[in-house]
């Protein structure tokens, strides 16, 4: 894949010439702005793809800022789990919260991801990004209890978040609490 910087309107642009059949941009932390284009796109359709989008990059931009600057603080002041002590203690909540709720499962992964603090699939595997043992008790629990909820309810209509708020209280505001630690995403892992 052929990779060139553009500057595009005053913003810098990493620019991949790819396979795909579409133009698109992403804006991520410590990454920059990326826009992916086709082999058959010319340079001034590239850009005008762009400047049609300059208001959200911008947004975006500043968003990202926020994002490396709580992070960059985090960093030196959050007192983080290691690896084994992490997964120690996010298999051990799920196994009491499951029992708690009489909640099946059956499989759990802790990985490192970027977007997502946990996941079900349809085999009723539980995943869980190790950087939620870094969260409050409160976040951490109403995160696995979302997972375990999905082994009942595959999808997030009313009847899944009804479920849910029988489970903890306040589901709203916890998930407002949760978006303000998307910047642990980015910081790295002892």
């Amino acid at each position: 894949m052929n990779k060139h910087q553009w500057l595009i309107d005053n913003v810098p642009v990493t620019v991949r010439i790819s396979r795909s059949r579409n133009i698109s941009i992403t804006v991520a932390p410590f990454a920059g702005v990326t826009m992916s284009i086709p082999v058959y796109a010319s340079r001034s359709m590239a850009e005008d793809f762009f400047r049609s989008r300059i208001k959200w990059v911008r947004e975006n931009i500043t968003r990202m800022q926020d994002i490396e600057s709580a992070s960059r603080i985090a960093n030196n002041s959050v007192i983080r789990l290691a690896r084994k002590e992490s997964r120690i203690k996010l298999i051990r909540r799920l196994y009491e919260l499951a029992h708690q709720h009489c909640l099946h499962y059956n499989r759990i992964s802790i990985r490192d991801q970027k977007t997502v603090w946990g996941s079900c699939s349809i085999k009723n595997n539980i995943n869980l990004n190790i950087r939620l043992a870094w969260l409050p008790d409160e976040l951490i629990d109403y995160v696995i209890l979302h997972e375990l909820m999905h082994t009942k309810i595959r999808n997030h209509k009313e009847e899944f978040w009804n479920a849910l708020e029988e489970k903890i209280a306040s589901v709203k505001s916890i998930r407002e609490k949760l978006k303000s630690y998307r910047y642990l995403y980015y910081l790295p892992i002892d």
